[in-house]
């Protein structure tokens, strides 16, 4: 393989749509943060850092360049070695022992734990790129939210805007990785906060290293394959609760919670899969979203037994934080005869 035709970041996860997992086994923002990244180039689907380009090479040819329990494809290889490398090197993990979760928006791997971090083991989310390029109705969850770099700050240089506004090539990579590094934001944020999400322990390219939530044995199921009798659902949906109005404190909004997104654990729960995360001042759709999640919530404990009344519930914990739960428009706008704009108000009980 040579350097010219290394792959292209966006069009990688074609042959990785499906793994099987079931196939051979193998705030202190930035602080944890374990490399710099290549600066990114107009044509960046060139990896032209040399060292990455060798070990690239190397890890086509001979599939011990990094001895990793798991067998990836050679595909999925260069993707984890390009993904994980740079942590791998400096300690933050020991192998890969499997992948236990493969899907269209990220696969997740069990990582062996070093003395860096104190954990057996550790959870690594490797993010398909295409997720970002074809995400239906970005632009909603972008509202109000600030483009970050690799290293979590503000972009405020007019080149890399103008191509983020022209979703360039090179505007969609800078796109995707402020998608990560909210996700990465929002995680630490909750966790110091006490809230049930898992620790981030460090971040490369293209990849989150985080605490694993499950044992030995594989991943903690989600949420929506439990059955739960009444008395824990009861106590679980409580819990959830918490973690809503706590982030609605902290000025946030999941953005595609669901019973998808939590994972069971020892009779705990834990919230996972935050890059949509949208705040409530800065984004006119946020109450509509936080809506959406809540009902997405309240229909999985509903079948638990536990009744509920989502949209109300939504707009309970939305105006007890002082939070506008209509949009702003003039009503002088709208038509009273119109029954799409009587529909409008009345999705926000008004």
């Amino acid at each position: 393989m040579s350097p010219k035709h290394n792959f292209d970041q966006f069009d990688l996860h074609e042959e990785l749509d499906e793994i099987d997992i079931n196939g051979p086994k193998p705030k202190v923002r930035n602080r944890l943060k374990d490399r710099k990244r290549p600066r990114l180039k107009d044509k960046f689907n060139i990896i032209e850092e040399p060292e990455v380009v060798a070990a690239l090479n190397a890890q086509a040819d001979d599939r011990r360049t990094l001895d990793f329990t798991y067998q990836a494809s050679q595909t999925e290889a260069v993707w984890l070695l390009d993904s994980l490398g740079r942590m791998y090197e400096n300690q933050w993990f020991a192998d890969v022992l499997q992948v236990v979760k493969g899907g269209k928006e990220a696969s997740v791997y069990m990582c062996r734990g070093t003395d860096l971090t104190g954990k057996d083991l550790l959870a690594a989310k490797v993010y398909r790129p295409r997720m970002f390029r074809a995400l239906r109705n970005d632009a909603q969850y972008r509202e109000g939210r600030a483009m970050l770099d690799e290293d979590g700050l503000l972009i405020r240089r007019e080149g890399p805007l103008k191509a983020i506004r022209n979703r360039t090539q090179l505007g969609d990579r800078l796109i995707h990785q402020s998608w990560i590094m909210h996700e990465i934001e929002a995680m630490e944020m909750l966790h110091e906060a006490g809230f049930d999400v898992p620790a981030v322990y460090a971040n490369g390219d293209n990849a989150i290293l985080m605490d694993f939530v499950g044992d030995a044995s594989g991943a903690a199921p989600i949420l929506h394959d439990v059955r739960l009798d009444v008395t824990e659902a009861r106590i679980l949906f409580e819990r959830i609760l918490y973690n809503i109005e706590g982030m609605l404190r902290l000025g946030l909004v999941h953005g595609d919670l669901s019973a998808y997104n939590i994972l069971y654990h020892a009779g705990e729960i834990v919230l996972i899969d935050f890059p949509q995360v949208v705040t409530p001042d800065g984004n006119r759709s946020a109450f509509e979203i936080f809506t959406r999640d809540m009902t997405r919530v309240c229909e999985y404990f509903q079948r638990q037994g536990v009744r509920s009344e989502p949209e109300a519930l939504a707009r309970k914990l939305w105006r007890a934080r002082g939070l506008r739960s209509r949009p702003e428009a003039d009503p002088a706008l709208l038509d009273p005869a119109d029954e799409g704009d009587l529909g409008y108000w009345e999705q926000y009980g008004l």
